[in-house]
Order: structure tokens, then C-alpha cells, then sequence
């Protein structure tokens, strides 16, 4: 008799698990407005972050593509520069170009005052990261001084642009 009830209850069992199977299970129609509500806000938060990262990356990018320091100085008033060169400190030449208006300025050497171009040889025994130069503006304006490091071969070793923002004396 156990037999019997055991193998009518798995018949029973059996049959159950078959119509169970056929059902398709329906959420709330109320709640499934809800969970859409959800998933599409949290779609929207998601593009925020590689937005984020790609911003940072292309900010990170354009400082060392156009590695630009800026500063401000009077016109006709001689300004020291020092250059730092501790990254390109394999350079055996230095090539530094004014702009227009921009002169290099020497109380020592006068004939240096009407040169807008300079080449010096850089000499890594010196133990120095950094070489002063004095330049004078005569206009007014944004100006870039340029500053080539060459190595033995005078081929490009890098570049360094030193933005300077000239002001009429008030």
C-alpha cells in the first residue's frame, strides 16, 4: 500500500511540475513599470563615468602634447627665464626662438640685445637642471618662446614652449 501512495504521489507530483511548466509567469503589471523606471535611470548614470574618464584623458593628453607653461611680465623690463631641463637632460644643444617683439637681453653681451634666436651648447657636466636666460619684450601681446633640445646629432631630442603674457607698463 506505501508502494501505491508513494507512486500515486509522484504521479500527482509529475503532473504539477508539467502544468507549472506551461504557466508563463506574469509580474504585476503595476511593478513592472517600476522595474523599467529603474533599469532605465541606471542607464543613465552609466554613460557619466567613461564620459568622466574620457574628459580626463584628453585633458591629460592636450598637457603633455602642448606642455605649456603660462606666465605674465611688462613690456620693456627685463625678465629672467629659467628653463628647467631635468627631462631632456640628454640634450647636448639647446635652440631657444623668440617670437617677434622678443629680445634676448645682456647688460654684459650688448650684441645679444638685437638677437631674437640662440644656440647654446649644453654641457651635462655642469650638473645643472635649469638655464637662465633674460629677455625683454617691446610690444605688448602673448608671446611663445620655443626651446629646442637637440641631441649629438643636432636631431630633435624634445621641445618645450614657455608661453608669456606681455603687458604695457601702467
Amino acid at each position: 500500500m506505501s508502494n501505491l501512495i508513494d507512486l500515486e504521489l509522484e504521479n500527482k507530483s509529475k503532473e504539477l511540475l508539467a502544468v507549472a511548466k506551461s504557466w508563463e509567469i506574469q509580474p504585476n503589471p503595476y511593478l513592472k513599470h517600476v522595474v523599467l523606471a529603474r533599469l532605465k535611470n541606471h542607464k543613465r548614470k552609466n554613460w557619466v563615468l567613461p564620459f568622466a574618464f574620457a574628459a580626463l584623458a584628453l585633458m591629460i593628453m592636450a598637457g603633455v602634447l602642448f606642455d605649456t607653461t603660462g606666465y605674465s611680465a611688462q613690456t620693456q623690463t627685463p625678465i629672467l627665464v629659467k628653463v628647467d631641463v631635468q627631462k631632456e637632460i640628454l640634450a647636448a644643444h639647446v635652440h631657444i626662438l623668440l617670437p617677434p617683439g622678443v629680445h634676448f637681453y645682456s647688460k654684459n653681451h650688448p650684441e645679444l640685445n638685437s638677437e631674437d634666436q640662440l644656440k647654446l651648447r649644453w654641457q651635462k657636466k655642469l650638473g645643472r637642471t635649469d638655464f637662465p636666460i633674460v629677455i625683454m619684450a617691446n610690444e605688448s601681446g602673448s608671446k611663445k618662446i620655443l626651446i629646442r633640445f637637440l641631441d649629438e646629432n643636432f636631431q630633435l631630442a624634445s621641445e618645450k614652449t614657455i608661453a608669456i603674457l606681455f603687458k604695457d607698463k601702467t
